[in-house]
């Protein structure tokens, strides 16, 4: 779910545990000189009382970019240090730094204060009130000092290279993208989003692309508990046999597990179902911290441990993935994998008839003690006397084995 969401701020996308995507901004007294509520769906709003304000503070966008790097230099941050702020602006006029004294942006650019990192090893994951400055019209560049003659507009330059099906946009970070209209995608916007705007019936059905190698990728629709897939419309309606019900009407997907109709799979299409899902008749799509074949088992760091003889996987506190496994006596390593004693594990069952007893030198790091009647590599074979000549006729034999 992060994947759709971009927080500002230096806000970190968090997981909830209903699987949503959440932005946890930082905390108040995590910017440098000053206390500042970074709040906001995507962290995007940043309120500072007005009492909190000193000269100490380093406050952006006071008018004078000059004025907000001597403040820093007064935190013994060294100019030289800070020249990446402009460094950018340098490139195209070496004046630039100089040109910026009494104002934070040029050619009526507009400053805002945002938050970010200062790429210096010693101040490494400080955080620190900076200025951004949001250009007008025509105009481009960290301090909008360079101006965008439309005559020279990348994308008019490239429009017969660059096949844009939406809104070309250039910025000297990314290059040349394209912006695509609502329902389209791609790096060109060239391919239509099946799922934009949602096809299926409710808001509460997930839609699914499913990719097919052309500009029109087909779909399927994931639908939510009592509900079916129409082969026709291919919406969620209510269906009215029970194929993802059991006998008596209950959702054999629980947990809020969305149920899908594996007999709706046509050919040609990607199968989202395995071959016990088909027989079954459909497929349980389990939300976070639950899993199949029917959603009904809570997943925990112990679901699928790998703790080894008769070790007990005991989960960390605070995660989801972590474990310790609490070895039997005898064991110990990671995962209860060592023995100290090689008998316990392997010599028991492998002398047959006879005694285990640890043995360095041998290849398995145990020999077999035979019992009386019994010899071999490991006491499995009997002594057999021939009758009339009392001779032990598999003397040759056991000769092989002491």
């Amino acid at each position: 779910p992060c994947r759709d969401l971009e927080c500002t701020n230096q806000g970190k996308c968090v997981e909830t545990f209903e699987g949503e995507a959440k932005c946890q901004c930082p905390e108040s007294n995590a910017i440098q000189f000053i206390k500042a509520e970074i709040k906001g769906d995507v962290c995007e709003i940043i309120h500072i009382d007005d009492n909190q304000i000193t000269p100490q503070s380093c406050m952006p966008c006071s008018g004078d970019f000059h004025q907000w790097i001597k403040c820093l230099e007064k935190h013994a941050i060294q100019h030289g240090e800070l020249s990446f702020l402009w460094k950018n602006c340098e490139k195209e006029d070496s004046e630039c730094y100089n040109k910026l004294q009494g104002k934070d942006c040029f050619n009526d650019g507009k400053c805002n204060t945002v938050i970010d990192e200062f790429p210096i090893d010693r101040l490494n994951d400080k955080l620190f009130l900076v200025p951004k400055c949001y250009c007008s019209k025509n105009f481009q560049g960290d301090f909008c000092q360079h101006s965008f003659d439309k005559l020279r507009d990348p994308c008019e330059e490239a429009k017969d290279d660059f096949k844009c099906n939406g809104t070309c946009l250039f910025s000297e970070a990314n290059g040349l993208q394209c912006l695509c209209d609502y329902g389209m995608k791609g790096t060109r916007c060239d391919i239509k989003d099946p799922c934009m705007p949602n096809p299926c019936e409710d808001n509460s059905t997930i839609c699914v692309e499913i990719p097919d190698g052309t500009i029109t990728p087909s779909y399927s629709c994931i639908c939510g508990l009592n509900q079916d897939v129409d082969p026709k419309s291919m919406a969620c309606i209510t269906p009215h046999h029970k194929i993802c019900s059991t006998t008596i009407g209950e959702p054999s997907c629980k947990n809020n597990g969305h149920c899908y109709p594996c007999a709706l799979e046509d050919d040609g299409k990607i199968t989202l179902c395995t071959e016990d899902e088909v027989q079954r008749g459909f497929r349980c799509i389990c939300p976070p911290g639950f899993s199949p074949p029917f959603c009904d088992h809570k997943v925990t760091a112990c679901s699928f441990h790998k703790c080894q003889n008769r070790g007990i996987c005991i989960p960390k506190e605070g995660t989801l993935a972590d474990y310790d496994c609490e070895c039997e006596a005898e064991y110990n390593g990671t995962f209860c994998e060592q023995s100290p004693n090689i008998c316990k594990t392997d010599g028991f069952a492998a002398c047959v008839h006879g005694s285990c007893e640890i043995n360095v030198k041998s290849g398995r790091g145990f020999s077999c003690k035979c019992k009386e009647g019994y010899f071999g590599y490991n006491c499995h074979i009997k002594e057999e006397w021939d009758f009339w000549n009392e001779i032990d006729v598999s003397s040759f034999e056991k000769s092989q084995f002491n």
